[in-house]
């Protein structure tokens, strides 16, 4: 498994990140992650950024260390062990919209904006999508609506019931020629165009998507592109 490094980060050059651990209750809480020092994940009150009350997760279980590659989830050598997206890790290099599991806690990695300069175009476009809200338990399996407008970023539309800020939304957008667009989201903002409409409109950022899936969206964005002119 090799030596996990450890001590004081120096030479980094990364934006700050955000960890979410995903509550049974529906509920959500929020962590920053900042690229001047390692965040540790265990059972230690006094060692521990994040504090899990379980007697199988290690005094200090999980860290994430900020390297030259980016954010890196190290398992500290736990009985019980560290997975992402569903495969056991022991080092991790840490991507947008990737899912930790802890013993029986969940976690979604967020990694900032970073600086630089991007070409977002957005397009007034309708495409029929449907989505749920993680965790699901205090809203409906699933619910039904359509883009106002979309970029590389992220995108707008109306829902018929009210979701906070910050919530984390799983997507399947329906693309032009049948295809499909699977993406993860955090709501920006939500806002009541009107009193009298029970209509919310919502601000969504998207997490990560894979290149395949850029390609896809970029053709609907830019179609002047689609065949490589």
């Amino acid at each position: 498994m090799g030596e996990i490094p450890s001590g004081k980060v120096e030479n980094v050059n990364l934006p700050e990140a955000t960890l979410y651990h995903l509550l049974k209750k529906g509920e959500m809480k929020k962590y920053r992650i900042y690229p001047e020092r390692e965040f540790y994940i265990g059972r230690s009150p006094t060692l521990c950024d994040v504090v899990l009350d379980n007697p199988k997760i290690s005094w200090q279980h999980a860290k994430i260390r900020p390297e030259t590659e980016g954010y890196i989830l190290y398992d500290l050598a736990s009985e019980t062990g560290v997975s992402v997206n569903g495969r056991r890790i022991f080092r991790y290099p840490l991507k947008n919209a990737d899912r930790i599991r802890i013993g029986k806690d969940i976690f979604l990695f967020e990694l900032g904006e970073k600086r630089r300069e991007e070409r977002r175009r957005h397009q007034r476009v309708r495409l029929p999508l449907r989505f749920v809200v993680y965790p699901t338990k205090t809203f409906e399996k699933e619910y039904f609506s359509h883009t106002l407008d979309i970029s590389e970023g992220g995108l707008k539309m109306m829902v018929e019931k009210f979701i906070p800020p910050e919530s984390i939304l799983e997507l399947e957008i329906e693309l032009p020629g049948k295809s499909k667009l699977e993406v993860m989201g955090r709501i920006c903002w939500i806002k009541q165009p009107s009193p009298k409409k029970r209509e919310y409109l919502v601000g969504l950022r998207f997490m990560e998507m894979d290149m395949e899936s850029l390609r896809r969206l970029r053709e609907v964005l830019y179609p002047e592109t689609k065949d490589g002119n």
